[in-house]
């Protein structure tokens, strides 16, 4: 047998004997360049998963060498499904957390992947400036694809701000911190209502978005799908030599942001949103997200056949409303203080906090209205909020494989029909400015 195939064959062997026979055969054999397998099948009195596994997992640690040897193998013994006793996974942690306060780049030499605690805890040694970006996409791969930079799509270059908004509210996330500049970017572009519409009218509606693609055979609404996402999403589907992305553009859903008012006629997938409603956002939330999304776009392609298929959403969220002071406003909010319902939105002053529409107070930065949410939130008006990604997947041949050329549609004609789209809804054209 091949030395390096000694972690499979030991899960294809289930009884002591035939491990024990495995484990003289590979010690008998003098061309194996795996010092530290052998260093452990030397000591190896027992032939159990733990008796192999946990010297595995913790005795390069110990010597402070055979860091790639044993990451190798602890990524095997998880694509087998095994699972250490907590007592290892707390010992781990301890001595990654003790090295990384003098030299954490070392300590992530014992970055596995196999542990649940080894994401949450890079991304708070990111968080603390302990490590780079880098360092840390290099070792979470899926961090990489999620803050992937996103193109302008079907936007303009006067809107190229929407896209440094929506990439650095993506490291805002994962830092679990508001930075200064996208607070700075926000504070500009939602400084008051008329600020506020002359950036949301300039996108296209996302009912209007999807008219602009012919041949849909199907919809599907995944509720919660903001922005933030596209490009992750984008990234999934170039894995699938079966999918094509026919269009990939950003779209506003309707105010105030909840689903209430954006809810579609249309297949639903919830996973996402009945997460966020259940959960407090906390360091291992992102990832958690990140295996939903990954979840339900590749159930959605793994179900498409001979259709093209368009994806929409009813708002997205923001999490950094619980890094912002809120405001305290004497009045029963909705959505975790995104937006308060009064009699007659008439009689209300203009501020740079909220936007007045349909008898609603709307908040218009990251403060909410009335408490600090728990947990991500939607409802408001922030970007994050409000923009939305609109995909029409296919498994049909098309034209051109160039996503960015087929998701460019008429700037103005997109503002025209967005600006109709919403006076019918009820903006008085004098609010609008």
């Amino acid at each position: 047998f091949k030395c390096e195939k000694f972690i499979n064959l030991w899960f294809d062997k289930t009884d002591a004997f035939s491990r024990w026979l495995l484990t003289k055969s590979f010690l008998c054999r003098g061309d194996c360049n795996q010092p530290y397998l052998k260093k452990i099948l030397t000591a190896l009195d027992q032939f159990t998963d733990d008796a192999l596994f946990i010297p595995i997992a913790t005795r390069a640690i110990e010597e402070d060498r055979y860091f790639e040897e044993r990451n190798s193998y602890l990524c095997e013994v998880q694509q087998n499904g095994v699972t250490l006793p907590k007592s290892v996974s707390d010992y781990v942690k301890e001595r990654m957390v003790s090295i990384a306060e003098n030299d954490a780049t070392h300590a992530l030499d014992l970055y596995s992947g196999f542990f649940e605690f080894e994401n949450r805890l890079l991304k708070l040694w990111f968080t603390d400036g302990k490590i780079t970006l880098p360092q840390f996409t290099e070792k979470v791969p899926i961090v990489s694809a999620y803050i992937q930079a996103t193109p302008l799509y079907n936007l303009v270059q006067s809107q190229t701000w929407i896209i440094n908004y929506v990439d650095e509210y993506k490291l805002c996330k994962l830092k679990s911190r508001l930075s200064d500049k996208l607070k700075n970017i926000l504070t500009e572009r939602n400084a008051n209502e008329s600020s506020f519409y002359n950036w949301y009218l300039s996108v296209s509606r996302s009912a209007d978005v999807v008219k602009s693609v012919h041949g849909i055979d199907r919809y599907i609404w995944i509720d919660a799908l903001g922005v933030k996402w596209l490009q992750y999403i984008v990234e999934l589907v170039k894995q699938d030599a079966r999918i094509s992305l026919k269009y990939c553009g950003i779209a506003t859903t309707g105010l105030p942001s909840d689903t209430e008012t954006n809810k579609f006629d249309y297949e639903k997938r919830g996973e996402l949103d009945a997460y966020i409603h259940t959960h407090t956002f906390n360091d291992a939330s992102l990832f958690e997200e990140i295996e939903i999304v990954k979840g339900c776009i590749k159930d959605i392609m793994a179900n498409i056949h001979n259709e093209t298929v368009a994806i929409l959403s009813d708002h997205g969220l923001t999490a950094l409303s619980r890094y912002s002071e809120a405001l305290h406003y004497p009045f029963k909010s909705s959505h975790d203080g995104r937006y308060i319902r009064i009699d007659n939105v008439e009689n209300s002053c203009e501020d740079s906090n909220y936007l007045r529409y349909n008898n609603c107070l709307i908040a218009l930065k990251h403060n909410s209205l009335e408490n600090k949410p728990p947990r991500e939130a939607h409802g408001g008006a922030t970007p994050e909020e409000l923009l939305v990604p609109v995909l029409v997947l296919t498994d049909l041949p098309i034209e051109t494989s160039n996503i960015e050329q087929q998701s460019v549609l008429s700037a103005e004609s997109n503002r025209k029909e967005t600006i109709s789209s919403i006076i019918e809804t009820g903006i008085e054209e004098n609010n609008l400015f």
